[in-house]
């Protein structure tokens, strides 16, 4: 797959959650079984705001792929989707995330994996 492509899902992904988060805090959280509160909100609109920025660059991030920045972009999201990975592992091991608790390791694991493919792919464009 080409780093464009995965730059784009990244980017399209990364908007989804970051407005769902933002936008509708408890919504997502409800719907991982968390509890709503004042705190949890806050939180969840500051990832949602960096998932936002972060879908942005991203996106920005397309047009100039021979960049020694892109480079940076693509090795920075691997990092921050293995935080997001342990850090759910460790919401679901704590009990905190009881529904679907599932789904955010996932999608840590595949954009992890995408970012991955399109690193080792020797055509990068």
């Amino acid at each position: 797959m080409k780093l464009r492509s995965v730059l784009t899902i990244a980017a399209i992904v990364g908007a989804l959650f970051g407005l769902g988060l933002f936008l509708m805090p408890a919504f997502f959280l409800g719907q991982n079984g968390v509890d709503a509160n004042a705190a949890a909100v806050f939180m969840a609109r500051t990832a949602g705001s960096v998932l936002l920025g972060l879908a942005v660059i991203n996106w920005m991030a397309r047009a100039d792929l021979k960049s020694p920045a892109t480079m940076g972009i693509v090795y920075g999201n691997i990092f921050t989707h293995l935080l997001g990975l342990i850090g759910d592992s460790l919401a679901i091991n704590a009990g905190v995330i009881t529904k679907y608790p599932y789904m955010g390791v996932v999608v840590h694991i595949l954009i992890i994996a995408l970012f991955a493919y399109a690193l080792m792919s020797p055509k990068k464009d």
